[in-house]
């Protein structure tokens, strides 16, 4: 396993091991064989260093409009092939006040990924 940029964080859960760089993520199991690459975003500034859990990992970056944004990436994609499975959910915060917006995109609309549904 080669990463193409320093390595920001590493997580062990009981059975693998995530590695994170600023454009890539690695999924290991435990005899650090490779289960998973994923090429990430970098067309914004990061922020910080990545915060993990065993289910997701977070990053902040900046948006267009010099605003921060919280990433939120799954550390496992489970895709299931169904019509809807391309769809875009905006979720409003229930204040109206507040300027929260959660955009959540399914990994289906992510490049690049090949799907044979």
């Amino acid at each position: 396993m080669s990463a193409e940029q320093l390595i920001r964080t590493i997580h062990a859960t009981p059975f693998e091991l995530f590695v994170l760089t600023n454009n890539q993520f690695f999924r290991l199991d435990t005899a650090l064989s490779l289960k998973e690459v994923r090429i990430l975003s970098t067309d914004r500034p990061l922020f910080g260093t990545p915060v993990f859990s065993d289910n997701v990992f977070m990053r902040i970056s900046q948006a267009l409009n010099n605003r921060q944004v919280i990433e939120l990436h799954l550390t496992k994609i489970v895709i299931m092939c169904s019509a809807s499975a391309r769809m875009l959910w905006w979720i409003r915060s229930k204040n109206k006040a507040s300027k929260l917006r959660l955009r959540v995109e399914h990994p289906a609309a992510l490049a690049p990924m090949a799907l044979n549904c």
